[in-house]
C-alpha cells in the first residue's frame, strides 16, 4: 500500500509540475510571439486611458452618468479629442482599443476580417433574444445565415413596391390637422412595424388600424427586450448576473411567443413545397414574403425563429429612428424642406425602388443626418487570434500597435462622423449639400463595413426616400415644435431622440 501511495503522490506531483511548466513556456511563447510581431511590424503602444483603477470603475461612472443624462457620444467626443484618434482602456477586466482612424476600422472589418469576431460577451448578452442569427452568429453559422439572408434583400429591391402604398396612406391618415403640434415618432414606429410585419410574416400586425392592441404589446415587449440588450452590453461581462432577471425573461419569451405563431404557420404552408422541391420563389403565391422563403431551407422552428429576428431589428427599428432623425433635423431647417419639396413635387408614381435611387438629394440629406446625429454608434470586434493594427501607436499615433488575442477593438463610427480633421470646422453643422462629389469612404460606416456590412442597407435608404418623397408632396411645410433645439440620445439598442420628434405640419394653401 505503500509503494501504491508513493507513486501515486509522485505522478501527483509529476502531473502538476508538468502543468505548470507548460503553461509558462506557453506564457513565454506567447511573449515571444508578440516580441516576433511587434519588432516585425515596429509596434509601439498606443495611447492609455488614465483610469484610476484596474477595473475601471471611474470610467464606468462618467459613462453610466453620460447615458443617464443622453451624452454618451459626447463623452467620446471629448475623449477622442483629448486622448487622438486611438486609444485604449482596461473595463472590468477587458482591454478594448477604440479608434475613429479610417485605416484602423478597415483593417478590423475588411482587410484583416478573418483575424476578429463579435466579442463573446456580447453574444452572450444577446443570445436569450436573437439566439445565433446573421448579427450574432460567427464563423460557419454567420456563412450559413449570411447566404440565406443576402438573397432576399436582393430580391426586396425589385419587389413590387405597391404595398408601402397601402401602409403609408393608412399612415396619412393618422397625422394631425394643419398646425397641430405632435411627436411624430410613434407613428413612425407603427408604420415600419406594420411594413416590416408584412414584409417578413406576409400579414402586418396592424399597428396603423385595427389591432393597435396586439401590436403595442408586441411593441412594448421587443422595446423592453431590447433596453436590456442594451443595459447588459454595457456591463459586459457582468451581465451574466442579470441572465435570469424576471422582466429580461418574461419579455423575450412575449416577444418569442409572437414571432412563434408566424413560424409555426410558416413551416405548415411550406410542407407542400418541401414534398414537391419546388424552386420557384413564388411557389406560395404571387407576393414575396421572407418567412416563407427562409421556411423552404430552415425547417428547425427555433433556428427559423432566430434567423426572422435577425432581420426583423433592423427591418422595424432602423428606417423608423432614421426617418425620424432626418425629420428632426428638416424641422431645423426649412429651408432645405422646401429644396426638397421641388424635387419631390417632380416624382411621379410608380414609385419604384429604381426610381427612389434617382433622388440623389434626399440621399445626400439622409447620410448627413446619419453622419449628424446616428442612429450608429461604434461596432465592436475582439480579436480571435495576435494581430496588428496599421496605426495608433506612439506619441505621434502613426505606428502599429500590436492587437493580442482576446482584445476589443470598439470601431467609433460616431466620434469619427464628428471629428474635425475629417470633416471641417462645420462638422456639427447639418449640411446635406457637403456630399456633392464627395465618394465616402471608412469615414462614414453607419451600416458597418466588410463582409459583415448590414444587407438591408439599400432597403433602408429606399423606404427612407420613399417616405420623405410621400411626405412632401402632401405638405408644403414642416416645423418645429420642440423647445429643446439639441439633440439628445436616447439609449436602446439603437440611439433615437430622448424627445422625440415634435413638429407640426402644413398642407399646400394652408396658413401657418
Amino acid at each position: 500500500m505503500a509503494t501504491l501511495s508513493f507513486v501515486s503522490n509522485y505522478l501527483t506531483w509529476t502531473s502538476t509540475i508538468t502543468i505548470i511548466v507548460l503553461l509558462v513556456f506557453a506564457r513565454l511563447y506567447q511573449r515571444w510571439q508578440k516580441s516576433q510581431l511587434t519588432r516585425s511590424y515596429q509596434c509601439e503602444e498606443p495611447t492609455h486611458y488614465p483610469q484610476k483603477d484596474f477595473w475601471g470603475s471611474d470610467l464606468i461612472a462618467l459613462r453610466t452618468q453620460a447615458m443617464k443624462e443622453g451624452g454618451f457620444w459626447k463623452l467620446y467626443e471629448g475623449q477622442f479629442e483629448r486622448f487622438g484618434m486611438t486609444w485604449d482602456e482596461n473595463l472590468r477586466g477587458q482591454r478594448t482599443i477604440n479608434t475613429i482612424d479610417p485605416a484602423n476600422m478597415r483593417q478590423v472589418l475588411a482587410t484583416d476580417f478573418e483575424s476578429y469576431s463579435k466579442p463573446r460577451s456580447r453574444a452572450n448578452v444577446n443570445w436569450r433574444l436573437f439566439g445565433r442569427n446573421i448579427f450574432t452568429s460567427e464563423g460557419a453559422q454567420w456563412k450559413h445565415s449570411r447566404s440565406l439572408v443576402k438573397p432576399i434583400f436582393v430580391k426586396a429591391e425589385i419587389s413590387n413596391t405597391s404595398q408601402l402604398d397601402i401602409f403609408v396612406e393608412q399612415f396619412l391618415k393618422l397625422l394631425p390637422a394643419d398646425g397641430e403640434t405632435f411627436d411624430m415618432m410613434p407613428l413612425l414606429h407603427r408604420l415600419f412595424l406594420d411594413i416590416s410585419t408584412d414584409f417578413i410574416f406576409g400579414k402586418a400586425i396592424g399597428a396603423l388600424t385595427t389591432n393597435r392592441e396586439e401590436a403595442d404589446e408586441f411593441s412594448n415587449n421587443f422595446n423592453k427586450a431590447l433596453k436590456m440588450v442594451g443595459q447588459r452590453r454595457e456591463a459586459g461581462w457582468t451581465s451574466f448576473f442579470t441572465n435570469w432577471n424576471k422582466d429580461w425573461v418574461e419579455a423575450c419569451a412575449n416577444t418569442h411567443k409572437f414571432i412563434d405563431q408566424q413560424v409555426q404557420r410558416a413551416l405548415r404552408e411550406t410542407n407542400q413545397f418541401q414534398a414537391e422541391k419546388s424552386s420557384s420563389s413564388d411557389a406560395l403565391g404571387d407576393r414575396y414574403v421572407v418567412l416563407d422563403e427562409m421556411a423552404k431551407v430552415v425547417r428547425d422552428p427555433t433556428q427559423l425563429r432566430f434567423q426572422v429576428l435577425g432581420i426583423f431589428l433592423p427591418a422595424r427599428e432602423t428606417t423608423s429612428v432614421l426617418v425620424g432623425h432626418t425629420l428632426f433635423q428638416l424641422a431645423r431647417h426649412p429651408n432645405i424642406w422646401q429644396e426638397l419639396r421641388k424635387t419631390a413635387l417632380a416624382v411621379q408614381r410608380p414609385f419604384t425602388f429604381e426610381k427612389m435611387k434617382s433622388l440623389v438629394e434626399f440621399r445626400y440629406v439622409l447620410q448627413e443626418t446619419m453622419r449628424t446625429i446616428g442612429p450608429s454608434g461604434r461596432v465592436v470586434r475582439q480579436a480571435i487570434e495576435d494581430t496588428v493594427l496599421p496605426r495608433g501607436g506612439g506619441s505621434r499615433q502613426e505606428s502599429p500597435v500590436f492587437v493580442p488575442k482576446g482584445t476589443n477593438v470598439a470601431c467609433n463610427t460616431w466620434s469619427v462622423l464628428h471629428d474635425r480633421e475629417l470633416w471641417g470646422e462645420d462638422v456639427e453643422e447639418f449640411r446635406p449639400s457637403r456630399w456633392h462629389g464627395l465618394k465616402p469612404g471608412w469615414e462614414f460606416i453607419p451600416f458597418a463595413g466588410g463582409p459583415r456590412i448590414c444587407p438591408a442597407m439599400q432597403q433602408v435608404y429606399m423606404h427612407a426616400i420613399y417616405l420623405l418623397v410621400v411626405l412632401m408632396q402632401n405638405y408644403e411645410k414642416l416645423e418645429n415644435r420642440d423647445p429643446v433645439k439639441e439633440w439628445t440620445e436616447k439609449w436602446t439598442m439603437i440611439f433615437e431622440s430622448k424627445h422625440g420628434v415634435k413638429i407640426a405640419l402644413y398642407k399646400s394653401n394652408s396658413e401657418a
